[in-house]
């Protein structure tokens, strides 16, 4: 336990806890003042992208970038003609999902933009429900680009004034340099195309019963399997156990700062920087559960902003079907994995491929 508070005395700690802080409030502020209806999109962002190593976070937002553009692009396509036929609606989600999904589990710094390609599209479907995908998918972007530069501009700040570093901004253009390079060791085999159909599967059962029986918040059950769903049974389940963990206390606190601020919307900052101080000192801790701050930061600001007025609601819906993808994924992670019949066949041809090169 002490060791667990022993990083209070990192300044690194006070440095992304102040970043992470400033940049959050502003956004919020911003899109409240400005009436925002995608607004949220830029605190989520900032809560996604922030770490305590700069270079890892300025990759993030590229990527980040990257994938909601591309989702977007595609979810916007998919629903504008497919639209009102379910069955070519289902296929070409999977074939959007399989595609992304192939780079989400690269090991390459590309894998967080193929999951945000299919994060994005799924979002922008979700407000299909409401037929204002166009606004959202374009509103999304815009939004996430706000969240990107306000964050890189407020880090840049802070590095220059405190921590006399290079600024920020010296790290955009290098890294797109960086990434782009580093397209070329994208690689494909049997092994990820096994795995990204497992995501294709989970997707399915999760997002069909969504669009029968249109409950809120559904598209939050698919979302959780791209995130949990991994090569490794044991992998799977540690993720999944970790985004379990971090929505539990992010619904707790969402709904004790709902109930205690009551109809009080304005003073929302509070809670929202005292979530993601707690967020930052969790991330600022460099242990294999560090990323959690950036999921239960990322939770925080959803339950508490994405409706305000209804923050109960968003709260109770989002943390359903989190779990409900959360179990989905851990099932498919159980019966299709390397010791069932199909996981042995692709195991067996990737050795024969192996052995014969």
């Amino acid at each position: 336990m002490l060791e667990f508070f022993a990083n209070l005395t990192n300044k690194n700690f006070y440095y992304l806890a102040l970043s992470m802080l400033l940049s959050a409030n502003l956004a919020f502020f911003a899109y409240s003042h400005w009436n925002w209806s995608e607004g949220v999109w830029s605190v989520v962002t900032i809560a996604a992208v922030a770490n305590i190593d700069i270079n890892y976070a300025v990759t993030k937002m590229w990527t980040r970038l990257t994938g909601t553009l591309v989702g977007a692009i595609y979810a916007f396509l998919v629903i504008h003609y497919f639209d009102g036929y379910p069955i070519l609606l289902c296929i070409m989600l999977s074939i959007g999902v399989f595609s992304f999904s192939l780079v989400a589990l690269q090991k390459s710094a590309w894998n967080y933009g193929g999951l945000i390609a299919n994060v994005t599209m799924f979002i922008v479907l979700g407000s299909a429900i409401n037929a204002n995908y166009a606004a959202s998918a374009i509103d999304r972007v815009g939004q996430v680009t706000f969240g990107i530069l306000l964050l890189a501009l407020v880090n840049t700040l802070i590095s220059s004034i405190f921590m006399k570093e290079k600024p920020v901004y010296r790290l955009f253009f290098p890294k797109v340099l960086e990434l782009f390079k580093s397209l070329k060791r994208l690689t494909i085999n049997l092994i990820l195309i096994l795995t990204s159909l497992k995501v294709v599967i989970a997707m399915l059962l999760t997002l069909i019963p969504w669009l029968i029986f249109k409950y809120p918040g559904g598209f939050w059950a698919p979302v959780s399997c791209f995130f949990i769903l991994e090569e490794s049974v044991e992998r799977t389940k540690q993720k999944g156990f970790y985004r379990f963990l971090s929505h539990l206390l992010a619904a707790l606190f969402g709904l004790i700062s709902v109930l205690a601020l009551d109809a009080h919307t304005k003073l929302l900052f509070i809670p929202l920087s005292l979530g993601f101080l707690v967020c930052s000192y969790v991330l600022s801790l460099k242990r294999t559960y560090s990323t959690t701050g950036n999921t239960m930061a990322i939770a925080i600001a959803i339950m508490l902003l994405a409706e305000p007025d209804s923050s109960i609601k968003i709260i109770a819906a989002r943390f359903l079907n989190v779990m409900l993808g959360i179990a989905v994924g851990l099932f498919i992670s159980r019966y299709f994995n390397d010791d069932s019949y199909l996981g042995r066949v692709f195991k067996n041809e990737d050795n024969k491929k192996s052995c014969a090169s």
